[in-house]
């Protein structure tokens, strides 16, 4: 899935992702799974912001245009190769 920002004012770089694709630990912290140029999973903590339905922003740790995994990250492990299926949400 690729990241993207609803608000192309400029100066706004807002970025929100599914709410699948944030995770919790134990801990409270939240993160969500990147993957790298090289297809490899990057577990990565971010700050979370404001809810917009079914979407939240992320403040923090994760940059425009960066792929994030929307489902299916119960199993997923740190430094695995994966063939991910991009998908565009709208």
């Amino acid at each position: 899935m690729h990241v993207f920002s609803d608000d192309t004012r400029p100066g706004n770089k807002a970025i929100q992702v599914p709410l699948t694709a944030v995770t919790p630990d134990n801990l409270g912290n939240q993160y969500v799974w990147v993957v790298d140029e090289q297809n490899i999973l990057q577990k990565r903590e971010v700050v979370t912001g404001s809810l917009s339905g079914e979407r939240v922003q992320i403040e923090a740790n994760l940059k425009q245009g960066e792929n994030v995994v929307v489902s299916g990250t119960q199993n997923l492990k740190q430094g695995i190769e994966v063939r991910p299926e991009l998908v565009e949400v709208q």
